[in-house]
């Protein structure tokens, strides 16, 4: 993809001799690896997928040009997440700024770093740009340059943008309570009430203009002609485009051909996402591979399902008036968790700002508009009361103090979400209707299949095929017989029953779902790892399941 800049910057002027830029610079390579941690499992691989040699020097050029100084005078390494690095560069004038590196584990690097520059551009433009929303809206890092090629000056995508200041909000969120924790989550509750308000014309990523092709640019931003002069000029400026949904081009799903956006309507996206992973059924991807869930022998069943939803899609949005509302293409944040909120480091933890825009699309509301990924409350620790509210344990006085504090941990936890949950209601009721639909899932479903297995997929067809009334009249084109659908119940229910028990071991070695530990737990994990892993060969009738090559979502 051709180089791109915002604001305007000409393209020949970042390419100069950076020597002076560099000087008393480190170029260590440990920048390019992954750092702050290891992997129980598969560690060689994941650190292989986000290695980034960019070009050091030339990075620091580029930014201390943009920055009008004379010299970057530090390099930090500030933030890294599984897909991306971030480092806060500081010049000699005074001035900051952040550079973000993405990961080749994203998949398609270009269009992943051309879309997350323009959606930030965009939803800072739009919303931050009104003095009246400015004051509700978290404030999104103003972009200052960016490159989405392997052809500049750092070798490798890039975006410069500016440093936030603060703390992120999982690092304030187990001390708050009482007004100001009713206000953060508020906060929270305002901000995807606000930008899931915009209506596009069609579903896929966002992009400046000039970054799609000119049939794409022939197409409107919006699904409306804009009327006030803010978005008349973002109508201008944006385009939507195809899909950066990583799950379209992790690793060798990346080479496989297939039609990845943008879509005009939900059913053209579910028969896009069937034909893509038929195609790669076709190609052998996965199914072969060490780190996919699925095997030979769940092909047929893979192959079945997929032609399934291609003969269902046409009925997944009906048109009434309650469908309409929420079938829409609408913009949301990626990833709403906690260490996405920036908030002040001293004093009440109101959110002032909201980064990592990576992998954001637009799509269809029932989908974008799902609960905040950090105020679920997902295990089945609790038991909740009819009206919602946490049950304290009936044997809560017998358990130790530590176990009591874990439970009340539980309960606040539960009350947090619960709280979220009745917030969203009184703000957005469509949420809490577009909620309980059997359907939100069933892109993400369809485009894992085969690295996840056929489990999830088929359970979820034949809740649709139970509540087919909701879609349409015709007779339902999912032919599961009762024998069928008995058996893949009661599959499900073991296979879940797995998922549970090896999420539950994860948990307790202290490692996130991929395996992954930080340098400094490292050492009391890796004691608890060895100690579970003796008593469930002692325990269990099934092989550990974490091992050099086992299933990793990263992976496959």
């Amino acid at each position: 993809m051709a180089q791109a800049w915002f604001p305007s910057l000409p393209l020949g002027s970042a390419r100069f001799s950076f020597a002076l830029y560099a000087r008393n610079m480190s170029s260590k390579t440990e920048n390019f690896h992954a750092s702050r941690g290891r992997w129980f499992w598969n560690n060689d691989i994941n650190r292989k997928i986000r290695y980034t040699p960019f070009n050091i020097e030339g990075l620091q050029g580029v930014a201390t040009q943009v920055a009008s100084a004379q010299r970057c005078t530090s390099m930090v390494r500030i933030g890294e997440g599984s897909l991306n690095k971030v480092f806060l560069l500081q010049f000699d004038n005074g001035k900051e700024m952040l550079a973000r590196i993405p990961c080749p584990v994203v998949g398609n690097l270009p269009l992943s770093t051309a879309s997350e520059a323009a959606t930030m551009e965009y939803v800072r433009l739009r919303y931050l740009s009104n003095s009246a929303k400015s004051q509700a809206f978290p404030k999104v890092p103003r972009v200052f340059a960016w490159d989405s090629s392997f052809e500049n000056p750092a070798a490798w995508p890039y975006i410069l943008c500016e440093y936030l200041p603060g703390v992120t909000f999982d690092n304030k969120w187990a001390d708050i309570n009482g007004h100001a924790l009713k206000d953060a989550i508020h906060d929270i509750v305002m901000f995807g009430t606000e930008i899931l308000q915009e209506t596009f014309s069609q579903h896929g990523s966002i992009y400046f203009a000039d970054s799609v092709s000119e049939e794409l640019r022939e197409r409107p931003l919006y699904s409306e002609p804009p009327t006030d002069p803010l978005r008349m000029d973002l109508a201008r400026r944006f385009r939507i485009g195809p899909t950066v949904n990583r799950e379209w081009w992790r690793g060798a799903y990346g080479e496989v051909t297939a039609d990845r956006g943008p879509w005009s309507d939900f059913p053209t996206m579910i028969t896009s996402a069937a034909k893509f992973q038929l195609q790669c059924l076709e190609s052998g991807i996965d199914h072969s591979s060490p780190f996919s869930e699925s095997t030979a022998t769940d092909i047929p069943l893979l192959r079945r399902m997929l032609n399934i939803c291609i003969d269902i899609a046409p009925f997944l949005a009906p048109k009434n008036q309650f469908w309409t509302s929420i079938r829409r293409p609408v913009l949301n944040h990626p990833d709403l968790s906690l260490c996405n909120f920036i908030v002040p480091s001293e004093g009440e933890p109101k959110i002032q700002g909201i980064i990592d825009w990576q992998g954001a699309c637009v799509g269809p509301f029932f989908m974008q508009c799902q609960p905040a990924t950090g105020l679920i409350y997902n295990t089945a620790a609790i038991e909740c009361a009819s009206d919602g509210s946490p049950i304290t344990p009936d044997n809560f006085d017998s358990l130790s103090t530590e176990e009591q504090d874990a439970v009340r941990g539980q309960m606040d936890l539960l009350s947090r979400y619960r709280d979220y949950h009745r917030q969203v209601g009184t703000s957005y009721p469509n949420r809490h209707d577009a909620w309980n639909l059997p359907i939100p899932s069933l892109l993400r479903f369809i485009v894992r299949c085969i690295a996840d297995g056929p489990m999830e997929l088929c359970d979820l067809l034949i809740k649709t095929q139970e509540m087919w009334f909701l879609f349409s009249d015709e007779p339902c084109p999912i032919d599961f017989s009762l024998e069928e659908q008995e058996m893949y119940r009661a599959q499900h229910e073991e296979w879940y029953k797995r998922v549970l028990i090896d999420s539950d071991l994860a948990n307790a070695v202290g490692c996130v779902g991929d395996g992954w530990i930080s340098d400094e737990n490292f050492e009391d994990a890796n004691q608890r790892w060895n100690d579970l892993r003796r008593l469930w060969d002692k325990e269990m009738d099934r092989p550990f399941p974490y091992f050099d090559g086992a299933p990793s979502p990263y992976l496959s």
